[in-house]
């Protein structure tokens, strides 16, 4: 007979402890899914960061290709023209284009800088005039200055929308700047016309050896160069002088010629100056166009007060060497600068001779630089030579 007293625990004497188990398995369950939804959230709030820092980096790369560096091809340049005459922006030319606004007017050191510019590099170099002023005003002040149209093309841009173009790309504020497009078209240079740099800046570009980027790297050490030997630390000087050079030693020549004048000039330093020169004969020793650049300074540069003949003699003969077996070099800008050379040193026949055959082999565009000097080459032997007649 059954038992009356049998009971629930009895009858199912696993349900006690079953029950605790399911509902301790259902809170794991729960807490395994809570863990997993919040590392996904994890995951995908990571992967969205990720994201969003690659899109970001993607972002700032696309606009650091979009943003203009000197070197790279010119903007172009909107607006009128007087006369319709426009510059060519040729392959093989460069170019020299002055920004010039209204608050510029009071500045005309900066017109006669940049008009100086055709003086150095008649033929060479082609001037433009840019401005954000009416046309007929522009065209009116560089008029009344001599200037001729058609030798120098004017523009003019009242709505800025070229102006700010080149101004904005390349950092320039003001109410002026010139800039420097090269051979290749590319807008190579920026700044104040009267940049202690410009000269040795627009020869490169016209030798075809300017390199923006060598510039930028070097720009630091040659300004604290120049810094450093204005408060007299001339070691230091010499110091960043060779830093400048060492990022492009075949480019940066004439920067090792300025150390070289510094040394003899501001430094007053003879000995080490005189040693420096034998070692840049040394160090440029293949190269025609520094070691008659350093000849030619030695014996024209009125700064230099003691001039080392001999070294100039010897760089000079080691340019005629590099030539051989031909007499001389076939460079039209070499044989301009031996011309010079040899009519500082008194040579005129020679000087007249060198700077013929230069002129006859130069290119077009440049040949009529080539005959301004001859002609002045060819005035200076006739006079000597009728003083020499008139003491006979």
């Amino acid at each position: 007979m059954p038992n009356s007293t049998m009971t629930r625990e009895t009858l199912c004497p696993s349900l006690p402890t079953a029950a605790p188990a399911f509902r301790a398995s259902g809170r794991t369950r729960w807490l395994g899914l809570a863990g997993r939804i919040v590392a996904g959230l994890l995951l995908v709030s990571t992967v969205g960061s990720a994201f969003m820092a690659t899109s970001s980096a993607m972002a700032q790369e696309e606009e650091k290709k979009k943003k203009f560096r000197f070197g790279d091809p010119m903007p172009t340049l909107e607006g009128k023209w007087a006369g319709d005459v426009q510059p060519d922006w040729a392959e093989g030319k460069a170019y020299a284009i002055l920004f010039w606004g209204s608050e510029a007017q009071a500045s005309r050191k900066a017109f006669l800088q940049f008009w100086d510019i055709k003086d150095k590099y008649a033929g060479q170099i082609n001037l433009v005039f840019f401005t954000s002023e009416k046309l007929d005003e522009a065209t009116a002040y560089i008029t009344n200055r001599g200037v001729k149209q058609e030798l120098v093309p004017v523009g003019a841009d009242v709505e800025k929308k070229g102006w700010n173009a080149w101004m904005k790309a390349t950092g320039q504020s003001g109410d002026f700047a010139l800039f420097i497009v090269d051979k290749k078209r590319r807008l190579v240079w920026g700044g104040d016309p009267g940049d202690i740099d410009l000269p040795r800046i627009v020869n490169l570009v016209l030798s075809d050896k300017y390199d923006p980027i060598s510039e930028e790297k070097a720009r630091p050490a040659l300004e604290a160069a120049r810094r450093a030997g204005k408060i007299r630390n001339y070691n230091e000087s010499y110091m960043h002088y060779d830093t400048a050079i060492a990022v492009n030693p075949s480019l940066f020549t004439n920067i090792a010629l300025e150390k070289y004048k510094f040394m003899l000039t501001e430094a007053r330093d003879p000995k080490n100056g005189a040693a420096y020169g034998k070692s840049f004969l040394s160090s440029y020793g293949d190269n025609a166009s520094a070691l008659i650049d350093l000849a030619v300074m030695i014996v024209t540069d009125t700064d230099l007060k003691e001039r080392d003949t001999a070294l100039a003699e010897e760089a000079v003969k080691r340019v005629y060497a590099m030539s051989a077996p031909a007499p001389r070099p076939a460079d039209p800008s070499i044989l301009t600068r031996l011309a010079t050379y040899q009519f500082a040193t008194g040579k005129l026949k020679d000087a007249v001779e060198l700077q013929m055959e230069a002129w006859m082999i130069a290119p077009e565009s440049a040949k009529p630089a080539y005959k301004i000097k001859l002609d002045q080459f060819r005035n200076e032997a006739k006079k000597e030579a009728a003083k020499a007649g008139a003491g006979s």
